[in-house]
């Protein structure tokens, strides 16, 4: 696998370039799963990682950690780069997040288009618990306070704790707290500064009964979705769900809107987001009180309201296998969603999948599509997005020696499964009893980064390994360099603009996929004497997504820039979408459309209305347009951190979104 190092652009009429950062070659990431990347092996035991990305390629990773001489559980935390190596910043066995005296336990990480935002739960006060959260820099540098912030002054958090960025530079997290005498779960929504927006907490449901917190995405502006496990007195127990409003007020039915009405006996809740303002949720289901549970999943809509067009009790996702259970979802990118679930046939056990449409058709076999040869035995499983439609699943499973190991396999959106019969990330002698608590990111390209916890050392500690798009595990960074300058999209065709230093990418083969299985060459190209690399395919069809990259050839090698992925539209509107990331500290991808060619231009402006940068002026061609801002005013200074517009004018029509930055 070959990694290509980014050049970062400056993006105006006359796109220019700056400097290119030159990477030696090396080889960081272990390519031997016998090996992997020992992230901490301090004294005592790291347990239950925690894993986000870092924006760059690499991922924070956080865990509970026993080096203590006390006994009691602190919170450290490491930061890897994208090359696979310990960040020289960070120290060697890890950065001291918490601690404090007494318990810290549950940890839990964001990323929140900057730096990391970790949480758990404290026991420094005696007699009590709380959510405590820390804002880290990519340098290590704590910014809150030592120890980390308390989320509330309500005492007796207990259980599960979710942390999930808000989309607009700050962080939102969720616990479960026994202060009532029963089981409820709350809110509190973490500014940059460190700042509570929500008071003392939001309320997320305070019912009678008690309340399990489970799983929680954001809503794109600064709100939350939130799924628990719910059980009235006299009840079995089922899912809710809930939509809190930026300011932490819930949008939906006060106590929760259940997932399925019909039943009782439901668990596990997972929730993914529809592309429409709405949710999809998934989870373990005893209904008729039965021994071993299936999966179901039902959507719900904006409003609040179960979809119609779906089965009143929940769509039965896996009904036919002796269990079904610990179901993930991952959005599909076109407006439906891939589940997996720990599946038992009578055969034996292993990870099924199924692709479930808005329309909640399945295109997948009846039951799910088994995505792991049969197994001795399995447990814990994660899923992330391959970036292309499917999905990469991650799992712990035993072999013949009687120990656990983590293993991957990838599936395109098509059902075909493109990692064999699954890779194992680590080969090592592992765990005993199947309690390594992965934790997996995607890592943007079509493939994953994963953490967990093994015992080849005897106590347990903390490993981590990439797996590329092609299920091979390290990889060579090259002293090639290639990017993307923009992408121009319309209902029947796709401009690309690559830039390449001198080198074998000065030429070049275009391969274009629709499921990233199948690549197929569409062109040759050439640059054109100032480093661009330009290709028009007119043969795209409008609603499709097709992924395009380069290939070419150096020393006998094939070398593969990372692949752009672009949907083409049904028809054009005129749109602006907010930065990416949003928070940004010194670049982002800015994307927007014209439904006709028009004069105008694309600004940023303080809250003033001083006009502050120039993105892009002129004639602007008709279609959707993407590039990569580097984050300068006028006069090519950094911006200084704070709240800004991006304004699109076009003709007659503007469109405005807010943009936060940070220095």
């Amino acid at each position: 696998m070959i990694r290509i190092p980014v050049v970062t652009l400056m993006l105006g009429l006359g796109l220019g370039l700056a400097p290119a950062r030159d990477l030696a070659s090396t080889d960081s990431w272990p390519s031997d799963p016998a090996v992997n990347l020992l992230v901490c092996t301090a004294p005592g035991s790291q347990e239950i990682p925690r894993i986000a990305v870092d924006g760059q390629g690499g991922a924070f990773i956080v865990w509970q950690d026993y080096r203590s001489p006390t006994g009691y559980a602190d919170i450290y935390a490491q930061h890897v780069t994208a090359l696979g190596s310990l960040d020289p910043l960070w120290p060697d066995s890890g950065l001291a997040v918490c601690t404090a005296s007494d318990y810290q336990d549950v940890p839990d990480v964001a990323f929140d288009g900057a730096t990391a935002v970790m949480a758990w739960i404290d026991s420094r006060v005696p007699m009590t618990a709380r959510p405590f959260a820390q804002r880290v820099a990519r340098d290590g540098q704590a910014l809150w306070q030592s120890d980390g912030i308390p989320l509330t002054q309500r005492d007796d958090a207990l259980g599960k704790l979710v942390v999930v960025p808000d989309d607009q530079g700050g962080t939102i997290a969720l616990w479960d707290n026994l202060a009532d005498g029963y089981g409820d779960i709350y809110a509190q929504r973490i500014s940059l500064s460190g700042a509570l927006q929500w008071g003392s907490a939001a309320p997320v449901c305070v019912a009678e009964g008690y309340q399990v917190i489970n799983s929680a995405i954001p809503d794109g502006s600064g709100g939350v979705f939130a799924a628990w496990f719910d059980r009235p007195p006299g009840t079995w127990g089922r899912v809710r769900v809930q939509h809190l409003s930026p300011a932490g007020a819930p949008l939906w039915d006060p106590r929760g809107v259940p997932a399925c009405s019909l039943f009782d006996s439901q668990g596990l809740p997972e929730v993914s987001p529809d592309g429409q303002g709405g949710i999809y949720v998934t989870w373990e289901d005893y209904r008729g009180l039965a021994q071993y549970p299936d999966v179901y999943m039902a959507h719900v809509t904006s409003s609040g309201t179960p979809d119609s067009t779906w089965p009143a009790g929940g769509l039965p996702v896996d009904t036919v296998g002796f269990a079904a259970a610990d179901p993930r979802l991952v959005p599909d990118g076109a407006g439906g969603v891939l589940v997996s679930w720990m599946g038992v046939r009578v055969a034996g056990g292993g990870v099924y999948g199924q692709h479930v449409t808005a329309a909640g058709a399945q295109l997948w076999p009846e039951g799910g599509l088994r995505l792991t040869p049969g197994a001795l035995g399995f447990r814990k499983h994660r899923a992330v997005t391959d970036d292309a439609g499917g999905m990469i699943v991650v799992w712990e499973e035993a072999g013949q020696g009687q120990t656990f190991h983590p293993y991957a396999q990838r599936v395109s959106g098509s059902g075909t499964l493109l990692w064999g019969a699954g890779i194992a990330l680590s080969t090592a002698v592992n765990d005993l009893y199947g309690n390594m608590n992965p934790s997996a990111v995607a890592d943007g390209a079509g493939g994953a980064l994963v953490a967990w916890q093994d015992q080849r050392n005897g106590a347990y500690d903390i490993y981590a390994q990439n797996v590329n798009a092609d299920g091979t595990l390290g990889g060579v960074v090259v002293d090639v360099l290639v990017s993307l300058v923009d992408v121009l999209v319309r209902p029947g065709s796709v401009r690309i603009r690559w830039y390449a230093s001198a080198g074998p990418f000065a030429r070049a083969t275009v391969q274009r996929t629709l499921d990233a299985a199948d690549w197929t060459a569409v062109g040759e190209i050439a640059a054109d004497g100032t480093g661009q690399l330009s290709f028009v395919d007119e043969s795209v069809l409008p609603g499709a997504r097709y992924g395009y990259r380069l290939v070419a050839t150096r020393d006998g090698r094939n070398l593969t820039s990372e692949p752009v992925w672009v949907d083409v539209p049904s028809r054009v509107g005129f749109q602006l979408a907010p930065p990416r990331p949003n928070p940004l500290s010194d670049h982002a991808v800015v994307r927007f459309a014209l439904p006709t060619a028009e004069q105008g231009d694309l600004a940023l402006y303080d809250v003033s209305g001083r006009r502050v940068a120039t993105l892009a002026s002129g004639a602007f061609e008709a279609g959707t347009h993407e590039l990569l801002w580097k984050a300068r005013d006028i006069t090519g200074n950094p911006l200084r951190s704070g709240v800004y517009l991006l304004r699109l004018r076009a003709g007659r029509d503007v469109l405005t979104t807010r943009v936060v930055i940070f220095e």
